[in-house]
């Protein structure tokens, strides 16, 4: 049996055996409800964004977008952290023939996801919420407290620390001043539209040089060059 099943019946039914099929259709159904939920707080703002806009957006009855989420509390929170939040590509290995060229693969491979059309899209509805929501903001600092030591960036900043190739007293501060010189400062550009979305090699080159100035300051011979 394959996910096929998922697609030869309604999968606002439970008219599925055996139990396997039901965790299978139960992932399709969440992720029907998931994209319509995004594209929905995308297009029209999270006041404005119902269970009932949700269920007919993704085929659903509401009965089964409640079944799957208690709540549109439930259901956003769990938006932030998959889709906005989400920690992928999770346990990425850092390859390369030195330091930087480890950090500048691995930041890479972040941007490709990182500023994804609809993540770059989400982030930016989330941000236009802020204000008038303020416990959204209060979701994502309590969620980055508790999260943000697993997160890639910090996860190889403790590595090349541990390997006495990354001198600093605070890998979390460090991490945050790595993002902002590459992933925060291309999203930055992306969210405001204040300059053209580089094509890939140019934002990989920049995210190599970006890493090579970090280095230079914070790297296994800082002050000394690479």
């Amino acid at each position: 049996m394959t996910n096929d099943v998922c697609t030869a019946i309604d999968l606002d039914t439970d008219d599925v055996n055996p139990p396997a099929d039901h965790a299978r259709c139960d992932a399709a159904r969440r992720e029907k409800i998931m994209g319509a939920a995004t594209r929905s707080v995308v297009k029209y703002g999270y006041q404005a964004t119902s269970m009932d806009r949700i269920a007919h957006g993704s085929g659903m009855s509401k009965k089964t977008v409640y079944r799957m989420f208690s709540s549109k509390q439930e259901l956003f929170e769990t938006l932030l952290r998959e889709k906005l939040l989400r920690k992928e590509p999770q346990d990425l290995p850092l390859e390369g023939k030195n330091y930087a060229d480890r950090l500048t693969r691995g930041i890479c491979m972040l941007a490709d996801d990182f500023l994804g059309t609809e993540r770059i899209s989400l982030m930016r509805a989330v941000i236009g919420e802020l204000a008038r929501h303020p416990e959204i903001g209060q979701f994502m600092e309590k969620y980055f407290a508790t999260e943000s030591k697993t997160y890639p960036m910090r996860v190889w900043l403790q590595e090349l620390h541990d390997q006495n190739a990354l001198k600093t007293d605070d890998i979390t501060a460090t991490a945050d001043r790595l993002f902002g010189m590459t992933l925060g400062v291309l999203a930055l550009g992306e969210l405001t539209q204040c300059r053209p979305c580089l094509p890939k090699p140019e934002r990989d080159a920049f995210i190599a040089e970006s890493v090579r100035i970090f280095l230079s300051g914070a790297g296994p011979h800082a002050g000394g060059g690479l």
